[in-house]
């Protein structure tokens, strides 16, 4: 029933049947599928839905995650439970996917588990190499010389807009800043995003990603030996670095947006404002987005091992590490999560 439900968050009358009379074949009970719905909906865990069909689904997405979690936590060996835990960890940046995840790590604390989680992460975020906050960045460079294609020389008019639109998506080229259309998949539960969207699923990904490998490690300080413990804090410490990277780059997609947004809101104000002036207002706020969303990935890593008991581990992990990011994600810890800075 909840592997039908994964793939389609909805059930027939028929399914049911089916599943029910397997289920009473298999242990040898005798169970009316028309008293089973009907304890099902007083106790409000499914309903009746008749907008898409004449359905049965969960009454509310948390029943469903944690029983779908509960489930294939224990039917770890079952074939069909691998592949659908492998399809999940792969696309974390989906709501239902992430959530289940979560409470199958909850459940399980499975060093496989992990492990296949920390696999499909690395391979969304497989184009990107480790953001390193020492270095100078190329896309920083490409970034503003697409907002300089975008920008018209006059900005009262709009002759030449197809023009600098044309530059613009030139730059992006360039700079790997492709567009590309939605492709849908047939399935209720959508996995599928267009070739613009998947660095934002990259991103979304990895924060999920964190979230699951912190609530196992926090929650189950002894499932995963000290050195397996460090390790795994290694790996989420480049996994959200990659995802910087990836979020530098998506930053370049709201270029013409912002661009447009400048020279509406400009106009409608009735200013004059002089090209160079929408150039650098455009440069600065997508500096601004850039910092804070990689700041907020250093906090998440480091929020995702928000635990006294991780903080040996994180020290071991950190310490090793000579990275500016892993000093960040080290104070951060310690300053804002724990409280166990030394001020001295």
């Amino acid at each position: 029933l909840l592997i039908v439900c994964i793939v389609t968050q909805s059930i027939s009358k028929e399914q049911l049947e089916v599943i029910i009379k397997k289920i009473s074949d298999i242990y040898f009970l005798s169970i009316s599928p028309w008293d089973f719905l009907k304890r099902m909906e007083e106790a409000r865990i499914i309903y009746y839905d008749t907008s898409s069909g004449e359905v049965y689904k969960f009454k509310y997405p948390y029943i469903f995650y944690y029983f779908s979690g509960h489930y294939i936590a224990y039917h770890l060996k079952d074939e069909i439970v691998r592949q659908k835990i492998s399809e999940m960890s792969s696309h974390l940046y989906n709501e239902t996917y992430g959530n289940i995840i979560i409470f199958v790590c909850h459940f399980a604390g499975s060093k496989e588990v992990i492990d296949d989680i920390l696999l499909n992460a690395y391979c969304t975020l497989e184009n990107y190499d480790t953001f390193d906050f020492s270095k100078a960045n190329p896309i920083f460079e490409n970034i503003k010389e697409a907002v300089d294609a975008l920008v018209p020389k006059t900005i009262s008019g709009n002759e030449e807009v197809d023009e600098n639109k044309n530059r613009a998506l030139t730059k992006m080229d360039e700079a790997e800043i492709n567009d590309g259309h939605v492709d849908k998949g047939e399935e209720t539960i959508n996995i599928e995003v267009s070739e613009k969207e998947k660095d934002m699923a990259a991103v979304t990904s990895a924060f999920k990603t964190l979230e699951v490998l912190g609530q196992v490690l926090q929650n189950y300080p002894m499932a995963v030996v000290g050195n397996e413990k460090v390790d795994i804090i290694g790996e989420m410490h480049k996994l959200g670095m990659r995802a910087v990277e990836a979020i530098i780059k998506t930053m370049g997609y709201l270029e013409e947006e912002l661009v447009d947004f400048i020279i509406t809101r400009a106009t409608q104000e009735k200013k004059v404002v002089r090209r160079d002036q929408v150039v650098q207002a455009t440069r600065k706020f997508i500096a601004v987005l850039i910092s804070v969303m990689s700041r907020g990935m250093v906090h998440q890593v480091a929020v995702s091992l928000n635990s006294d008991h991780l903080l040996k581990a994180a020290q071991i992990t950190f310490e090793k590490d000579t990275s500016i990011s892993s000093k960040l994600i080290y104070i951060d810890l310690k300053l804002n999560c724990l409280n166990k800075v030394d001020y001295n």
